[in-house]
């Protein structure tokens, strides 16, 4: 709010569609044990979770030198023999001597909340005289690690391939300097994976990756480096992997010799000869998880979904009734289905469901009303299965449907109408 304050509290137990409420009692103070941070006295910062050992390094432009996963057999994430360093922001400033990095020069790191529940950490660097500010959240129980990078041009730099940059626009070359993504400014993450593989999401998709690497330099070469809310970097046995998250669609850098990378900026020649220039801010969310097994073992999907629809809370006028302190819509019983649209019709329901990181087996759906019809649906809306409705213990309406990985449903419920909270 205005006062600058937040409350910040585990929502443990929030159905699917639907909210739960909590209360704010005051009581004696409790000292519990949670995340902390603190700054050693050779001048780094440690964050401690219960997931996480982080230490940031000032003196290499605030990046992270080490993220040990402690319930992953303390397995250390940072390749820490590679040039780059984790979290570097490098970009070719063609205009100013060419490739400059976050790490070239010292960061003041100050450590603006400290636990339990939560760390920040706030690294203020430059980069070519560019100022930049990162927040690095760490939460306890928490595996997404939280990253905000805010970048606040002075005049407006280029950063990119230089080729053609000074010279006149030819929309007939096939070779382009905003297709090449290795000089653009990008956040870069070498992992400490052997013999890396790639998966991504897409639209109602996953796919693995058989590039050697994502780069191109003219049209003729095009190659799928759009990044839509996720990758993730396994080793070549998935065995352990690191996710990363954006908050909006762009490209991602990786190669056998190119550690993975968010695109952060280009300025420059681009499409039609004109000239893409940074004039505001720069600002962003990005995420990391690091995880066992393949993505759909580890929950990615889901990871993902919550990084970028995350719950909202609201401030309350009154107490709610007591049997009305929780509520669901609908509710999915087991894991990996998700529900990706509701649609009011009239007096009818239509509930679409993807089978995103789920298996084949029948699950239960629960409608929190009452409907006269449920069935299968094309997606123009034409029937295709009906579906036999019960009334189970938490629901008046339940349905049970399967569908194969990646599979689409659409289940229309027919009349709905409401049920009133027993009282």
């Amino acid at each position: 709010g205005s006062t600058g304050y937040a409350l910040l509290f585990k929502a443990a137990d929030v159905p699917s569609i639907g909210y739960a409420t909590y209360k704010v009692q005051q009581t004696k103070t409790t000292i519990i044990k949670g995340a902390a941070a603190a700054a050693l006295t050779n001048g780094k910062y440690k964050v401690e979770t219960d997931l996480y050992t982080v230490v940031i390094n000032p003196e290499k432009g605030g990046t992270i030198e080490s993220l040990v996963a402690k319930t992953l057999g303390n397995k250390e994430f940072v390749d820490k023999n590679n040039e780059r360093k984790f979290n570097e922001l490098r970009g070719d400033f063609f205009k100013d001597g060419g490739f400059h990095s976050s790490a070239d020069q010292a960061a003041t790191v100050s450590i603006i909340e400290n636990g339990p529940a939560r760390v920040k950490l706030q690294v203020k660097g430059v980069i070519s005289g560019q100022p930049f500010t990162q927040i690095l959240s760490f939460t306890q129980g928490q595996k997404r690690i939280d990253l905000h990078l805010k970048i606040d041009w002075q005049g407006s730099p280029g950063i990119g391939n230089p080729y053609a940059q000074a010279e006149k626009f030819e929309p007939t070359s096939l070779k382009k300097a905003f297709y090449d993504d290795r000089d653009k400014l990008l956040t870069l993450f070498p992992l400490n994976l052997p013999s890396q593989k790639v998966y991504k999401n897409a639209p109602f998709d996953v796919t693995e990756s058989k590039l050697d690497n994502t780069f191109f330099d003219s049209w003729d070469n095009i190659k799928n480096n759009v990044v839509l809310n996720w990758v993730d970097v396994t080793d070549g046995a998935d065995s352990y992997g690191m996710a990363m998250l954006t908050d909006h669609t762009t490209n991602y850098t990786h190669g056998k010799d190119f550690p993975l990378g968010l695109t952060i900026a280009y300025s420059g020649i681009g499409l039609w000869g004109r000239n893409y220039s940074l004039k505001y801010p720069t600002e962003m969310n990005y995420a990391l998880i690091p995880h066992a097994g393949k993505w759909d073992k580890s929950g990615i999907w889901t990871e993902g979904t919550k990084f970028n629809e995350p719950m909202t809370a609201m401030l309350m006028d009154s107490a709610p009734a007591d049997n009305d302190m929780s509520r669901s819509m609908i509710s999915l019983a087991g894991t990996g289905l998700e529900v990706s649209s509701v649609t009011v019709s009239g007096k009818d329901l239509l509930v679409r469901l993807f089978n995103a990181e789920g298996d084949i087996q029948p699950k239960k759906l629960m409608l929190d009303a009452i409907a006269e019809k449920a069935e299968v649906v094309e997606l123009n809306g034409t029937p295709v299965k009906t579906l036999t409705m019960s009334k189970g213990t938490v629901s008046p309406t339940t349905v049970s449907i399967s569908m194969p990985r990646f599979g689409l449903r659409t289940i229309k419920f027919s009349a709905v109408r409401a049920v009133k909270n027993p009282g």
